[in-house]
């Protein structure tokens, strides 16, 4: 034995450590389940067996040299009388092989390797692997109750038995494969040197099988009747064709249904009276769907790109809408360039507007015009929908009569009459916040990207009326300036009451607003740019009384708490939305969610150093400000209120974006990210890891000094650079000299940094928001 031994230690690469001694093969070899492969039957050989790695899911396996992608190799070293350095691989009597098992398959070394060392030395450099796979067929395994020493070779020892390629044993290594009954009677073999053996049967004339056949170059297998005709095959790629099957119970693990299938499937639920949705509702003018359970399929019969690049350029084409839950319709629309700032993005926003339906999903007010948003900045394609929504739960935690800024509109005198009004009796749908749901955008057939579809800013939603000159709707800008009294009527645009021409009798254009002419509304937006003001100049018992009397409470402060949970950073000046009734009583809408959760409004950088020390609303002539100075004991209690009932908390906010996700589909939303590489929020910053962009503009950097190769930057420390489109902050991470912060840059809009957006990124950004507070409310 000990001759063996030193012929095999001499076979061993010096760097296969921690092998053991063949003393310990069968050990060893049991616990991997008896299983050896030879190159060739007969060849005498000694199994040497590893340590296992601490790691190893089955104790026996060892990490050789890491070959490629084949690691846990357990060698199989044969027997040889050359000295290694000499000894072939392989020869033509099979003196010498080596095999080796990574756990699931049999591999052999080439036979092109000529020595030892060229294996030892090889790696990814050195060309193909020299390994390739072990026939199945050539696998053994020990027979049941027996045990083997290495003297028990197999091929030669009956205590071996081969393992077919079916697992069927076969008893008889005559054959290389067999079938048999369940009786274990051979009726058809394939033999080791090809030739077939097939049983005598008795079969009825015309209806036998005349073929059986393993060399058709398409088929592993096929059958054909006495006619020639094909009656069963096995296609090379592991297809079973059977052209009529009847069966009785079928349980399948999965299915994929071409397009006759699904047609005839279709005919046959129908017939059986199965139904969903409402069906194809293409010819009626008014529609009613539900909101998707998840993403909805439209396609515009355009291509990519026909579709509209800027405002003003409009398309005429037919979209069709598929929702997955039974509800179709086609419709010709008009398709326009919607938004401000995001027309500049790769992708833009638009707005679809019907030419002969009106729509209503849900509980929506319904509309002929939606929106079609691509929230491009926002890796999540939705987080704006997603806050909305989130919104909605904060405002139903107050009591029924709470939850519109106006209640009086909708409140009855008394408890056995009503007003008579359907609008405000019942409800019309309006909800003082948007909603939508995700789509999945193709042109001519082609995937475009997740948009979302969302209501258009509308008084339906507000239950306000056109022409009432109370109902004053205010979009834009609406800043110090403003409300010190300065009203620049570029600005903003008056959505209600509608307006026909300006001061200088031309048309009036949102998109484009200018001075409205005098009339009460204009009064009315004059009035409240002076509140703040007449506030100012009062007593501070005075002013909380003032306060009541121009601003509803309840709503702004909601909207106040809100915004600063989820860093609505763009909520206190350009995206909020102030309306009233009555002429005199304002409220605030949210507005434009879509960076929101620290994301800059270029959807490119977080706002590191504002999410954990920052409450927002609180500038000069902020309506919010005075409400959060003069009503503190109020807004404690609320904020007490909302972090009780479970939505102020990370775990929830969380939830509530994973369900928004979930809606849309992983692979929907792989495809998107794939397609739009470039998303400012889901891609690299392009910054050296010393750095880390915090802000951007210089109105936010004052004092901040030009990053200096020569300035030595203690960690902390704070450098500005003015890049492609605009001036940066950076804070250093790490202490460093004559470190760049940028280490490039994009070719598309903005084309500036950028970061990884992530569920868990929020979530540890409302961990940070709740912390601070926390301790702002005294919770």
């Amino acid at each position: 034995m000990s001759s063996t031994t030193d012929k095999i230690n001499q076979l061993i690469p010096d760097n296969n450590k921690g092998l053991v001694k063949p003393v310990d093969l069968r050990k060893s070899f049991a616990l991997i389940d008896n299983r050896i492969a030879m190159f060739e039957n007969g060849t005498k050989g000694i199994l040497k067996i590893a340590d296992a790695k601490p790691d190893a899911d089955a104790i026996g396996i060892y990490n050789l040299p890491d070959f490629g992608e084949y690691v846990n190799l357990i060698p199989i070293v044969p027997i040889g009388e050359d000295s290694p350095s000499e000894l072939p691989i392989t020869t033509t009597d099979g003196y010498y092989n080596a095999v080796y098992f990574d756990g699931e398959t049999f591999f052999q070394i080439k036979s092109t390797v000529a020595s030892l060392s060229e294996l030892k030395d090889w790696n990814e450099d050195s060309g193909s692997f020299p390994m390739t796979r072990v026939f199945e067929e050539n696998i053994y395994r020990v027979k049941l109750g027996e045990s083997v020493t290495i003297q028990d070779i197999p091929g030669q020892s009956e205590k071996w038995e081969i393992i077919g390629i079916d697992g069927v044993k076969v008893e008889n290594e005559e054959f290389l494969k067999a079938w048999v009954d369940k009786d274990g009677l051979l009726l058809f073999g394939i033999r080791n040197d090809g030739s077939l053996y097939s049983a005598t049967f008795d079969f009825e004339k015309n209806k036998v099988l005349t073929e059986i056949a393993y060399d058709d170059e398409n088929r592993l297998e096929y059958t054909r009747d006495s006619e020639g005709k094909l009656v069963k095959s096995v296609e090379a790629d592991g297809t079973n064709y059977l052209p009529i099957a009847r069966i009785d119970n079928l349980e399948l693990g999965g299915i994929f249904l071409k397009e006759k299938a699904l047609e005839d499937l279709g005919k046959s639920l129908k017939t059986a009276g199965f139904g969903g949705g409402k069906g194809d509702q293409t010819d009626n003018t008014y529609i009613q769907l539900p909101i998707p359970k998840t993403i909805a399929f439209v396609n515009f019969e355009i291509n990519p790109d026909e579709l509209p690049t800027f405002k003003g350029f409009d398309i005429d084409t037919t979209m069709q809408y598929w929702d997955k839950e039974g509800n179709f319709y086609q419709k010709d629309i008009v398709l326009s360039v919607q938004g401000t700032s995001s027309a500049g993005h790769l992708r833009k926003n638009f707005t679809i507007d019907y030419k002969d339906a009106t729509i209503r999903y849900e509980n929506w007010a319904e509309r002929d015009s939606y929106y079609l948003k691509s929230f491009y900045t926002d890796a999540f394609r939705g987080q704006c929908v997603m806050a909305y929504r989130l919104f909605k739960d904060v405002i139903n935690t107050r009591p029924y009569n709470q939850r519109k800024a106006f209640y009086s509109d909708y409140q009855a005198p008394n408890y056995w009459n009503a007003k008579g009004a359907i609008q405000t009796d019942m409800s019309s749908g309006a909800n003082y916040v948007a909603d939508g749901f995700p789509v999945a955008i193709h042109c001519n057939g082609e995937f475009y990207g997740v948009y979302t579809i969302v209501q258009k800013k509308h008084r339906d939603n507000f239950d306000m009326k056109k022409g009432t000159a109370k109902h004053v709707w205010l979009d834009g800008m609406l800043a110090y300036d403003f409300f010190n009294g300065n009203i620049i009527w570029t600005d903003f645009e008056v959505r209600n009451p509608g307006i026909d021409f300006d001061i200088n009798g031309l048309p009036y254009n949102g998109d484009f607003p200018t001075e409205i002419p005098a009339s009460p509304t204009k009064n009315y937006i004059i009035a409240l740019s002076n509140y703040v003001n007449q506030i100012d100049a009062l007593t501070t018992t005075a002013r909380k009384a003032k306060f009541l009397e121009y601003f509803d409470l309840n709503g702004i402060m909601d909207y106040f708490l809100f915004s600063n949970l989820v860093v609505n950073f763009d909520g206190f000046a350009k995206n909020w939305q102030f309306y009233t009734k009555d002429g005199v009583k304002w409220s605030i809408a949210l507005h434009d969610l879509d960076n929101i959760f620290g994301q800059f409004w270029k959807g490119n950088i977080i706002l590191v150093d504002e999410i954990p020390t920052k409450i927002y609303g609180l500038g000069a002539k902020d309506p919010t400000k005075y409400m959060h100075s003069h009503f503190m004991d109020e807004t404690k209690l609320r904020y007490k209120q909302l972090r009780d009932s479970g939505i102020f908390s990370a775990d929830y906010i969380t939830d509530k974006l994973k369900e928004w996700l979930d809606g849309i589909t992983y692979p929907m939303l792989k495809n998107d990210l794939d397609k739009w590489k470039d998303t400012p929020s889901f891609r690299n910053s392009k910054t050296n890891p010393n750095w880390v962009a915090y802000a951007m503009d210089e109105s936010n950097l004052a004092g901040v000094q030009s990053w200096n190769s020569a300035t030595n930057y203690a960690v902390g420390a704070k450098c500005k650079m003015a890049l492609l489109d605009d001036v940066y902050g950076f804070k250093a991470l790490t202490a460093n000299t004559n470190v760049n912060p940028v280490t490039g840059s994009y070719e598309t809009y903005p084309p500036d940094l950028g970061f990884f957006n992530s569920i868990d990124r929020v979530r540890q950004t409302i961990i940070q928001r709740i912390a601070l507070m926390d301790a702002t409310y005294n919770y």
